[in-house]
């Protein structure tokens, strides 16, 4: 029983610690604050911009509350995570009529997003094999559907 309650612990702080590993990658650690700076969405700007802020502020929050989670629940609340925003997304697109087609765009980004920790674990690992938890801000890449 001893066991499998540090068996689960240890796993726990595994997926905990790839997590702050690849959120470090888009300089987001706990206690950190909001990246965001107010972007305006002009028509004639691309929303790409906000929404890389966006997706930093989420994170950010995320890598806040986990932090406050006691050892062995980080993966848990991660998954909660998961579950809140996916359900805020569906919210969201809800509001547009059918023929908006926000489904399709909100799954692409779904599947994308699902992806990137094993594009990030190849990108940190250069062909000697050795990590690389340094950056420069604003490296990163990720597709916004």
């Amino acid at each position: 029983m001893c066991g499998d309650l540090d068996e689960g612990i240890q796993i726990d702080e595994e997926i905990y610690s790839r997590f702050l590993r690849f959120a470090k990658h888009y300089s987001i650690s706990p206690g950190g604050t909001d990246q965001r700076k107010v972007v305006a969405l002009a028509k004639e700007s691309s929303p790409a911009p906000y929404m890389d802020a966006l997706f930093a502020d989420f994170l950010q929050q995320v890598v806040n509350d986990t932090a406050e989670m006691p050892e062995g629940m980080h993966a848990d609340a991660i998954a909660n995570q998961v579950i809140v925003l996916s359900r805020l997304a569906g919210f969201l697109a809800g509001q547009f009529p059918p023929a908006t087609d926000l489904y399709r765009g909100a799954l692409e980004a779904f599947s994308d997003g699902y992806a990137e920790p094993t594009r990030l674990h190849k990108s940190m690992n250069d062909h000697h094999g050795h990590s690389h938890d340094h950056h420069q801000a604003g490296e990163h890449q990720h597709h916004h559907g």
